[in-house]
């Protein structure tokens, strides 16, 4: 028995978004081969220029150690000649004082009027030390073995992120920082590499002691700065901690950067309250029923969502939420209040439920519902002049598609009929 052409297309539309993941997997991998080759050949480099300093390090350690040693020798040799001098010269009147007494009896006179002198030079003499007890130089050194080993182990290769040239990309309302160059293939048996971000107000470069903020840590190679200031310039820079609580190496060059689009916010409706700068809109309504009816949907302030930006919906608040009510991308704005339209012919919507559709056509990938406290980020990039791929990641499911569109930039709207309901772009 054949398939329908209902069944049909729904098959065919998922293997068209299947073949849109593993080409944007390819993608990726081909940019991380380039990144490995070159990560090898900064490293070979590194290694060459680290192993000479070391051992000019090590050289002048040795010198500096040698040095140190010598004069310890001779402190040692002086001490021990100083005591050997003056045992020599408390011999020397002991052995003066008795021979005066072997001549004083040489000449007949009684021993026993000397008997006392001889019996205190005798212990005087018997107190002199031993002259192989008194100190001599001499050296300990580790074994060869011992060292050659600790040279050995000198340093160690590890799949890593270096924490290379930070770079900005203007957001609207955000600037977009990464840094290094190569993917972070880390063994977690070595440890977890993590990285914090700091930024300031204006170009640290020219200030005598700027003030940082720290934005972000964490193991990823990229964050967005959210909530900048539009035309402001602010100064970034970055610090890697190789292994969780050791020490953080020193920060790379503060790189400046600055966002010369506003950020992103709702148009007014009449059934939303707009907070924030409008970067907040709540579902309100005249009554205190939980559903007003009518129009509930609301416009971004216009088609601010860019190829190559991502935009990320905070829900702040939720209700129960139904498959008619969510968010959508739209390939220029409807007219508002038409039946349907977030789910038509131009849009990308996504339900509250987490139901996908585009053009009006339910997708067979779907999304974690949305609830209070999740993100729903929708990311762009345009493919050829007819076709926007687009990102969806909410939690830790993603997923892509290639959509036909007449416009570069797209709109952003969201329909509720329920009361309640918080969003927050960012």
């Amino acid at each position: 028995m054949g398939l329908s052409t209902g069944e049909d297309s729904s098959k065919q539309e998922g293997l068209e978004d299947l073949k849109s993941n593993l080409e944007m997997y390819l993608d990726h991998l081909n940019e991380a081969k380039v990144q490995i080759q070159s990560s090898a050949d900064q490293t070979e480099a590194a290694l060459e220029s680290a192993m000479a300093a070391v051992l000019q390090q090590v050289s002048a350690a040795l010198d500096e150690r040698k040095a140190q040693l010598m004069k310890e020798v001779a402190d040692v040799k002086n001490t021990a000649l100083k005591q050997a001098e003056s045992c020599s010269r408390l011999a020397q009147e002991h052995l003066q004082r008795t021979e005066e007494l072997l001549g004083s009896l040489q000449s007949g006179d009684s021993l026993e009027a000397k008997q006392m002198t001889a019996e205190a030079i005798e212990e005087l003499a018997s107190q002199l030390p031993a002259p192989s007890s008194l100190p001599r130089p001499a050296l300990q050194l580790p074994s060869s073995g011992a060292v050659l080993a600790a040279v050995r182990q000198l340093g160690r290769v590890e799949s890593t992120v270096t924490v290379a040239g930070v770079r900005t990309e203007p957001r609207p309302g955000a600037v977009l920082v990464s840094w290094g160059t190569y993917e972070d293939d880390c063994d977690p048996s070595e440890g977890d590499g993590s990285y914090r971000l700091q930024y300031c107000y204006g170009d640290a470069n020219k200030q005598t002691s700027p003030v940082f903020h720290t934005a972000y840590e964490g193991p990823e190679t990229s964050t967005l700065v959210r909530r900048l200031q539009c035309d402001v310039i602010y100064s970034f820079r970055v610090s890697r901690q190789v292994s969780a609580g050791g020490a953080w190496g020193g920060w790379s060059p503060p790189v400046t950067g600055a966002t010369t689009l506003p950020h992103y916010e709702w148009s007014p409706s009449p059934a939303y309250s707009i907070t924030d700068s409008g970067r907040i809109a709540c579902r309100t309504g005249d009554g205190g029923d939980t559903y007003t009816g009518g129009d509930s949907v609301i416009y971004s302030a216009g088609a601010q969502l860019r190829p190559g930006a991502a935009l990320r919906v905070a829900v702040v608040e939720a209700g129960s939420g139904c498959s008619d009510e969510g968010l959508a991308l739209l390939d220029g704005r409807p007219d508002q209040g038409e039946d349907g339209a977030l789910i038509g012919k131009g849009a990308l919507f996504v339900s509250a439920t987490g139901e996908v559709y585009v053009n009006g056509r339910r997708r067979q990938m779907r999304l974690p519902p949305l609830q209070a406290g999740s993100y729903l980020t929708f990311s762009t990039e345009r493919r050829d002049q007819q076709t926007t791929r687009v990102c969806l990641e909410t939690g830790d499911k993603q997923v892509v598609y290639d959509w036909k569109t007449e416009s570069t930039d797209l709109w952003l709207a969201a329909s509720f009929n329920e009361l309640g309901w918080k969003l927050m772009l960012e």
